[in-house]
């Protein structure tokens, strides 16, 4: 991260620099550009410098703002830390620190995005493989007849048998720096039925302590009215270990749930839920309770009261959802990309008078740009089935996704085509076939992924090319006016201190000591033949700026810097490789000496390396 070296650069120091090497870095400078020591025309230009110096040393000599800065960089040290107790190790502080900026990250980009929207569409496409599908033939002259339905009439007969729409627009009302779910890092709900999730969206995040959710959603079957619903949750952080939610439907019939978050410790947790729809019969509950056994493994049990009766309280209605009991496990893998881990796998095993099977999903590794996912279940209620999931990140915020349900062995295909951007997401499910039949199945498979794969290369592969072709060229305008600003900040440094270092390099003359004569930072080109003619490569001198580290007779440059970031010392704009030529006194005698770019040395030494 090139915003992570700015402030070694200023100081002319690796990344990896002791406390030593800053402190000494610091004290050099400091005499070079302290403005006292310049003319009038100089002063102004010194004291930028100095500033920027001083700057630089404030940070990386303070442990915990430089472990800030080489993480994260310059943004990092705007972000109001609230670091903890003293004496953390260097562990756990950088666990914090990560924390801390994953919130805040998550919360700044949740700020922008206050409305969420999920539109699904289920397509019922299975007359276009359905057998026996014939209507009359009128053709047919004194005789009952029947005819196949052409393609074209196949696809008259599809159409939609349902739609949903659900919309969502959060109101932080009391803010709090600190504020999070107390549900440990490690669990990620598994199940597709989670009831005690149904009024807040995996992607809604806490970012105060008291949050107020609007979420309206409106049902259409075909055939039967719209079924319209306005709900608002009061989402409330008690303490760092407790978050409560309460919502109310606003339309009939009424619908009150209340849900609490509890983290016991750090492996525990509890998460019990109540949803009263009517006053004449009990409540339904819900209770999930987990705890991390291993370092990625999570277990979870879930138990849901479905609907009951007290004596003839809730005795007139009938049981419609009955009780089950679920153990879930979860298992994470570590991400080199994520501080979080990722989900690797889980199982779920339900029982209940309605309802009992068991689910597994698993998480393939990545295939390229696509994320893959399969899954197998086996129910009472749907029997065996297959799923395949593929995802892939399109834009820089925009995923599309495709999922294909197989039943076995009836053959049903379910496809379901998904795009998203930001907090927009469209699903499109769509009933392929009811009976396992050779054509459906190839069908179900190669048109609905070659489509995918189609709109992928052929219209928004050229686009990413496109927008990767303009973002490329826009970073090579902003390389060339960082290297024209770098160039000139280069020269004002170089002129601020050569009169200083020509002092400098006078005393080590009359002394006999190291007097740097001459050096210069160079590229090497490629070709063989311009290589050898030198004149074409790019030229820059470097004898005050090289000068300027001696002390007492020794010059040391360290392996582990680039010579580009030495003060006064600018890059050149080529990526061809660099070196360093430096031509020195020492004891009345001249030497050279030529480096390559991560190449270091110790004069005078007789040219050794170091």
């Amino acid at each position: 991260m090139e915003e992570t070296k700015e402030l070694y650069e200023v100081l002319g120091l690796p990344v990896d620099a002791t406390a030593e090497q800053i402190k000494d870095a610091y004290y050099r400078l400091s005499k070079l550009f302290h403005p006292d020591r310049h003319n009038l025309e100089q002063k102004v230009v010194a004291e930028q410098k100095f500033q920027r110096v001083q700057a630089a040393y404030e940070v990386l000599s303070d442990p915990i703002k430089r472990q800030i800065y080489d993480k994260y960089g310059m943004k990092g040290l705007k972000v109001d830390w609230d670091i903890g107790p003293a004496g953390q190790s260097a562990e756990e502080l950088q666990q914090t620190i990560r924390e801390q900026l994953q919130a805040k990250e998550s919360q700044s980009l949740d700020s922008l995005i206050q409305n969420r929207t999920e539109t699904n569409v289920m397509i019922n496409a299975t007359p276009l493989f359905a057998k026996n599908l014939r209507v009359r033939n009128p053709l047919a002259l004194g005789m009952a007849s029947t005819r196949e339905l052409t393609l074209l009439e196949r696809f008259s007969l599809v159409q939609w048998i349902s739609y949903h729409l659900k919309t969502s627009f959060s109101i932080p009302l009391i803010t709090s720096k600190n504020s999070k779910l107390p549900i440990p890092k490690f669990f990620q709900s598994s199940s597709e039925d989670d009831e005690f999730s149904d009024h807040i969206d995996d992607g809604e995040t806490v970012n105060g302590s008291t949050r107020l959710i609007f979420i309206s959603e409106a049902s259409a079957k075909l055939g039967a009215r719209a079924q319209p619903s306005l709900s608002a949750v009061l989402r409330h952080q008690v303490s760092p270990r407790l978050s409560t939610e309460t919502g109310l439907s606003l339309l009939r019939p009424g619908v009150a749930t209340l849900k609490a978050v509890y983290a016991i410790n750090n492996e525990t947790f509890v998460i019990p839920m109540v949803r009263m729809a009517s006053y004449k019969r009990p409540p339904q509950a819900t209770v999930v309770v987990g705890r991390q056994i291993s370092r990625y493994g999570t277990l979870s049990i879930r138990w849901k009261t479905g609907s009951w009766s007290l004596g003839n309280w809730g005795a007139a209605y009938p049981p419609n959802n009955a009780s089950s009991f679920s153990l879930i496990w979860q298992q994470l893998k570590p991400s080199p990309d994520d501080p979080f881990p990722l989900l690797k796998w889980n199982a779920e095993l339900t029982a209940g008078l309605m309802y009992s099977g068991i689910a597994c999903n698993y998480n393939l590794s990545t295939l390229g740009p696509y994320q893959m996912q399969c899954g197998t279940s086996l129910s009472t209620v749907g029997g065996l089935q297959v799923t395949a999931d593929a995802n892939r990140k399109v834009f820089r915020h925009s995923a599309m996704g495709m999922t294909i349900a197989v039943a076995v062995p009836s053959g049903a295909i379910t496809l379901n085509i998904s795009w998203s951007r930001l907090g927009q997401k469209f699903s499109f499910p769509i009933m392929w076939s009811g009976a396992f039949d050779r054509s459906s199945i190839f069908w179900g498979l190669v048109l609905p992924i070659g489509t995918v794969l189609g709109v992928d290369n052929f219209f928004l592969r050229p686009r990413r090319i496109s927008e990767s072709k303009r973002r490329r060229a826009l970073r090579l305008q902003q390389h060339k006016k960082i290297h024209e600003t770098k160039k000139e900040e280069a020269e004002q440094i170089v002129a601020l201190m050569k009169e200083l270092v020509q002092k400098k390099q006078k005393v080590e003359a009359d002394k006999g000591g190291l007097v740097i004569e001459y050096a210069e930072y160079r590229t090497i080109p490629k070709n063989s033949v311009l290589r050898r003619q030198k004149e074409h490569a790019i030229k820059q001198d470097v004898t005050i700026p090289i000068a300027s580290l001696v002390d007492d007779s020794r010059l040391v440059i360290p392996s582990s810097v680039s010579k580009s970031s030495i003060v006064g010392i600018y890059p050149l704009f080529s990526d061809d490789d660099k070196e360093l030529l430096i031509v020195y006194k020492f004891h009345q005698q001249s030497h050279r000496v030529l480096l390559r770019e991560k190449q270091g040395v110790l004069l005078p030494n007789r040219g050794m390396f170091i």
